[in-house]
């Protein structure tokens, strides 16, 4: 079986937007994929057992935007109240479409499927859970084949009701069969999703949705792109779900969610999104239509930009040459007040920039700036660091994807020098404006360029964007400030108060940068969603959580109230504390 990166590119050109052509598919009333707008959709964090409690969330959900409304299905008892929860949605005129998210039950999903209009099933665990430690190509085959066979009670229910099926892969998940072929990788993750989608096609089945989760924005973005062009290659257009799982709350949940979905929205990839975040699930809608608005005014580039040769690849992170020699390794973080100084350039640093027309600068007479369309190129000394980089300054108005092009035409040219990335906003909202430079900024360091971040806004406090700038580059794996968090959203399955935990844990241990820290609420979601997490919090349910080193568990079913300062000594045995500064 064939298991190197596709030859094709995941989009006709990376430096100009122009949306990808899905096929529609229908869920309930309301279409997405085609000619549809991006679709919003969240999820209910009671008891799908608690009618009452899921519809009164539905219908604040319904009035916030929200297009499609997931619920947590782990059982036969969840599946088969959707209809009591369907009956008293219809009763008061909401016909908002449900989702049933199923994990591990064919027979709970073949249930919802006669209910509510869409499925949402996990290939990593839904039918291919026996564990081998080696798969030769005909066991390999046999296994799929028994999968193939699970799944065709629920294609042909799907079928008979007119019920879509999303086909939603989770980085953490991956069924064993997976891992022991691509590993716990993003091209796993879509061979994963390709292999569904062939029992689909064969079935003669197309009302799918595809998605690509993981808590990592840079897992999260390469195993879309690489789905998409393994799509293509096949001829298959089925639409896209987008988001980042386990994203956490507040500020930095939103970053790091906008992180990874604008970019791909800039692509043109995905038809139905959604923020997750570990709070009231109402909170997630004003980001995510924020998210969308900033997609829809994306520019298109001129001709030749389209046409330029691409020199990089989208499906590996490789940082780009010039910050490792020059800054030691680290992104730099400039703020309004400003510590660079602008110095001439030198007759060969004018002769070494590249080919600047490539890239739509030119130099202005008299001077040692390079300008066009508000995009300026010169160079400034770091004060503290005592070392010379490039800033690319450009405004709010510049596309993103033209910047792109820049980096691209400098890998082109075998160019390495160190590029600060400047861009100016007079946006005075600040939700759209935090939307705006984190789609622009992670669009370009989730590939590894860029050895700098300026943003400027005289609208706002310099140390509020100051933050913003940190949360940013924590958000695309390039610098730490604080702990990272991969906390799930609260849901149905959730075994305690997860948003007061989350924010009790932060409390305690934001000061470690180093470390990542999953604060999981259901053992479904737990150990494997965290997969890169070095300690996890996670409810087991009967007021009980267990705790993890990476993936083994060290503390089992301990009672919650001891949990965080049994999790601070789990830290400390393993030679990871600090105390806070």
């Amino acid at each position: 079986m064939e298991t190197k990166l596709p030859d094709s590119f995941y989009t006709s050109s990376p430096f100009s937007y122009k949306r990808r052509k899905t096929v529609e598919v229908a869920v309930g009333d309301v279409a997405l994929g085609g000619s549809n707008p991006i679709r919003i959709q969240s999820m209910t964090n009671c008891s799908t057992l608690d009618t009452e409690g899921c519809v009164k969330q539905i219908l604040q959900l319904a009035e916030a935007g929200c297009d499609y409304v997931r619920l947590t299905t782990p059982n036969q008892k969840e599946a088969e109240n959707l209809r009591n929860i369907k009956q008293r949605l219809d009763s008061l005129h909401c016909r908002i479409p449900l989702i049933a998210d199923v994990h591990f039950t064919p027979d709970v999903a073949e249930t919802a499927a006669e209910i509510v209009e869409k499925v949402r099933i996990n290939p990593g665990n839904y039918t291919d859970r026996k564990i081998r430690q080696q798969y030769d190509d005909m066991a390999y085959r046999e296994a799929l084949e028994q999968t193939a066979r699970k799944l065709l009670p629920l294609l042909k229910i799907c079928q008979r009701n007119g019920t879509a099926l999303r086909i939603g892969c989770n980085h953490g998940s991956l069924s064993p069969r997976i891992v022991s072929r691509y590993g716990d990788t993003p091209l796993g993750m879509a061979m994963s999703a390709l292999e569904f989608v062939e029992i689909c096609e064969d079935f003669g089945f197309h009302q799918i949705v595809i998605s690509m989760k993981a808590s990592n924005v840079r897992i999260m973005t390469e195993s879309v792109r690489l789905t998409v062009a393994m799509l293509n290659e096949k001829g298959w257009d089925y639409p896209l779900h987008l988001g980042v799982t386990e994203a956490g709350n507040g500020e930095y949940g939103r970053i790091k969610s906008t992180a990874g979905i604008l970019p791909l929205l800039y692509d043109g990839i995905g038809d139905t999104i959604r923020v997750s975040l570990t709070e009231n699930p109402v909170n997630e809608i004003g980001t995510a239509r924020q998210i969308v608005q900033c997609a829809m005014e994306q520019k298109t580039e001129d001709a030749a930009t389209q046409q330029s040769a691409v020199a990089y690849s989208p499906y590996r992170y490789q940082r780009r040459k010039g910050t490792d020699e020059r800054f030691k390794g680290k992104t730099v973080v400039i703020s309004q007040a400003g510590n660079l100084q602008p110095e001439d350039l030198s007759p060969q640093e004018v002769a070494d920039i590249p080919h600047l027309s490539s890239f739509g600068c030119e130099r202005q007479a008299d001077t040692n700036k390079f300008e066009k369309n508000s995009i300026n190129f010169c160079k400034y000394k770091e004060k503290n660091l005592q070392e010379t980089a490039f800033v690319h300054d450009s405004d709010a108005g510049n596309s993103v994807l033209r910047l792109r092009h820049f980096f691209n035409c400098l890998i082109q040219n075998n160019l390495n020098q160190s590029i600060i990335l400047h861009r100016t906003y007079h946006e005075k909202d600040w939700e759209k404006f935090r939307t705006q430079a984190t789609g622009d900024f992670a669009t370009l360091f989730i590939e590894g360029w860029g050895d700098g971040i300026w943003i400027e806004n005289p609208n706002f406090p310099e140390e509020k964007i100051y933050e913003l700038s940190l949360q940013i580059l924590q958000a695309c794996g390039i610098r730490f400030n604080e702990a990272e968090y991969i906390a799930c959203p609260s849901c149905g399955r959730t075994q305690y108060e997860i948003e007061k935990v989350l924010a009790a844990i932060k409390e305690r241990t934001s000061h470690l940068r180093n470390l990542k820290i999953g604060v999981m609420g259901c053992i479904v979601n737990g150990p494997g969603e965290m997969a890169d997490a070095d300690y996890g919090f996670v409810g087991c349910g009967g007021g009980k959580v267990c705790l993890y080193k990476g993936q083994k568990a060290v503390y089992k079913q301990i009672p919650q109230a001891e949990g965080i300062d049994l999790l601070i000594q789990l830290i400390k045995e393993n030679g990871d504390w600090r105390d806070p500064a």
